[in-house]
């Protein structure tokens, strides 16, 4: 996953190799590496991959502060419940980008 900073907003970019059993995605954040990490989307995000094939993601965050610092991590949530975090990436928003 990968974190682009732009003027109040944080485009969050992530590509899955396969998906299996995958259901969907939550995008975590946080202002600190070890600070409370929450899901910032509303809904889960759906899978449009397969179990042989990948897909592309974004999602922006617009609910960010220029000039603070965000990290992220990416969440797999599974048919059976269970979930996988990946990063955390970080980002610092900022006016003029």
């Amino acid at each position: 996953m990968t974190a682009t900073p732009g003027n109040g907003s944080v485009t969050l970019n992530w590509v899955t190799e396969t998906e299996i059993d995958n259901t969907g995605f939550n995008i975590l954040r946080a202002e600190s590496k070890n600070g409370d990490y929450v899901i910032i989307n509303s809904d889960l995000i759906p899978s449009l991959g397969s179990p042989t094939m990948g897909e592309s993601y974004d999602y922006t965050d617009t609910s960010v502060q220029n000039g603070r610092k965000y990290l992220y991590k990416l969440q797999s949530f599974d048919l059976y419940g269970m979930t996988e975090d990946f990063g955390p990436v970080e980002a610092r928003p900022k006016k003029g980008l």
